[in-house]
């Protein structure tokens, strides 16, 4: 039954969170407001808020002009309702609260990324230093001070190349620092077939940004969840 209210729960943080990240990413400040549809202007009925089942429901359109809604709202609320009664039964009490905030924080910035191709570097290094002192306060560090050198010139080098954006690079430099340098690296590479999938398969624009965060928070979920069971 826990488990049952678990998943809920993290169904409804998971829409929650990709609502008021959305929000902030557009500037609208009216977080009191009903939701309305990006396309019609039309206020979006309380049953159709319901996660994961409105959007299965209503094919992921909306039930007025059928305009279509994005798709990481669905993906994060499935992924947050799987990963919070998961972390619930593999992590010691210190570590799931970590754990859950720490996705709650990607998942904020993949929406905001998604949104503007644009991530507050305020909000990123602020809840960055955070969860690298959460999480050393708890464990120390992950690593040796020589492997977090290497591992972040490393990186350095990809942003210095532009081959890596300035928030990309930041948001792997805190990943790094709260997991160590092999989740981040298992991370990334996740995050790279994720982005490769995206970018074949999505049209977009050569001038527009790539929104890469979403694809780090992929990689950390699936990191995070393999480690359960390995």
């Amino acid at each position: 039954m826990l488990i049952s209210y678990l998943f809920l729960l993290g169904a409804c943080l998971g829409s929650f969170i990709t609502c008021i990240a959305t929000r902030c990413a557009l500037n609208q400040n009216q977080f009191n407001k009903r939701s309305i549809c990006d396309y019609c202007g039309t206020k979006i009925p309380w049953f159709d808020l319901i996660p994961i089942y409105a959007y299965l429901r209503l094919h992921g359109h909306c039930r007025f002009c059928k305009g279509l809604f994005p798709a990481y709202s669905f993906i994060f609320e499935c992924s947050l309702a799987a990963m919070l009664p998961l972390s619930f039964t593999q992590l010691s009490l210190f570590e799931f609260p970590l754990i859950i905030a720490f996705l709650f924080y990607l998942t904020f910035l993949s929406v905001m990324d998604f949104t503007n191709r644009l991530i507050s570097s305020r909000l990123t290094i602020g809840g960055g230093i955070l969860f690298i002192l959460w999480h050393y306060l708890l464990f120390g560090f992950p690593d040796s001070l020589i492997a977090i050198i290497l591992f972040s010139l490393f990186l350095f080098v990809l942003c210095f190349q532009q081959k890596l954006g300035l928030g990309d690079f930041i948001l792997l430099i805190i990943v790094q620092l709260t997991f160590g340098v092999q989740f981040c690296l298992i991370a990334t590479l996740f995050a790279c077939i994720s982005s490769l999938i995206y970018f074949f398969t999505v049209k977009q624009s050569r001038c527009q940004f790539f929104p890469f965060v979403p694809h780090i928070t992929f990689g950390v979920y699936i990191t995070i969840a393999l480690s359960f069971f390995i």
